[in-house]
């Protein structure tokens, strides 16, 4: 975590921790897990399943506690206010991307296991 974080209370460092556990997955899933790869690949899409859910339900709270804090706010020439309610509207963003991440995740979840392969449908995927 950044210099930014520090000092600026615990709905910042939240933030900061939620944006920082998204970054690292992220990270492990365009790496691949590498570390893990006989471990985790029959498992990816449990796992995928999992942590979207997850930081669906953590983007809701950022955006709750930041919402609450902001939206309602006057900003009357401030501009730190003024940020914040935009940086608002961009955490509901975030949360509406994870969340419909998380439905459609869910849903290829449910209909895809046990299938049959793409190509020919003669493998069982």
């Amino acid at each position: 975590m950044g210099l930014r974080c520090r000092g600026r209370g615990p709905q910042r460092l939240y933030d900061c921790r939620v944006c920082a556990a998204e970054d690292q997955k992220l990270l492990g899933f365009r790496m691949g897990f590498d570390p893990f790869v006989s471990i985790l690949t029959p498992y990816m899409l449990e796992i995928g399943t999992v942590l979207t859910l997850y930081y669906s339900i953590l983007w809701t709270a950022v955006f709750g506690i930041f919402g609450d804090m902001y939206i309602h706010e006057k900003a009357e020439g401030d501009g730190g206010i003024k940020r914040m309610k935009n940086a608002v509207w961009i955490d509901l963003i975030n949360m509406l991307l994870w969340l419909i991440t998380s439905v459609m995740a869910v849903v290829v979840f449910f209909t895809m296991r046990g299938g049959r392969s793409l190509h020919t449908g003669r493998a069982s995927a």
